[in-house]
């Protein structure tokens, strides 16, 4: 099936371009933006 098939027909739902499931890149972002978080606090402290 065509990529314009999918997008006009809107039978087929998007699938993520690494992970299986989007919930897995939901996953990795909020991992993330906790990893700053606790970068940045550390570093504020350690350095003011």
């Amino acid at each position: 099936m065509d990529t314009d098939q999918i997008i006009e027909n809107g039978n087929e739902e998007a699938k993520p371009p690494i992970f299986n499931k989007w919930k897995s890149w939901y996953i990795l972002v909020i991992g993330e933006l906790i990893l700053l978080i606790v970068l940045f606090y550390w570093f504020t402290k350690t350095y003011s």
